[in-house]
């Protein structure tokens, strides 16, 4: 039960009369003012105790809620990074088969690069039959005529 301040009061001016008054301030500041309903017992710690350790286990509770929804998650960017994967195979493939094509393309270019080289050559020779013919025909008239001139 919490004591009025007239009590407090009256027991003050009783100590000042019996031991005197730096005695009795003395007294009364040993005194816990608000009264011994204030203070706290085992099992007002204990039950305190009892609440805190609920309430750990209510926030960790939820912890392992949002550690699930974060595995969850992460299973969800596997399953995206293994479909990534398998695009990636299939760039793989079409990479491949580019490759492929421009060997082709190499293959044909060289053969086109060779016919064309026979070509050339033919046409050269061609042209210096042509060229040796139509000079030595030149040259045949140049020393018929030479010779029946007086």
């Amino acid at each position: 039960m919490a004591v009025t301040e007239a009590e407090r009061a009256g027991l003050v001016q009783a100590l000042v009369a019996t031991i005197g008054e730096e005695p009795a301030r003395t007294l009364m500041n040993c005194i816990i003012p608000e009264g011994r309903d204030q203070l706290a017992t085992k099992a007002d710690i204990e039950r305190h105790e009892t609440m805190t350790a609920a309430g750990f286990a209510l926030v960790e509770a939820e912890f392992v809620k949002i550690n699930g929804k974060f595995t969850e998650i992460d299973g969800r960017f596997t399953e995206i990074d293994g479909k990534f994967t398998k695009v990636e195979g299939q760039f793989d493939k079409i990479d491949a088969r580019f490759t492929k094509v421009d060997g082709q393309f190499k293959e044909l270019r060289g053969y086109i690069d060779l016919a064309m080289a026979k070509q050339t050559r033919t046409m050269v020779y061609i042209m210096a039959g042509f060229a040796l013919t139509t000079w030595v025909s030149m040259a045949g008239v140049i020393i018929a005529f030479v010779s029946l001139a007086p």
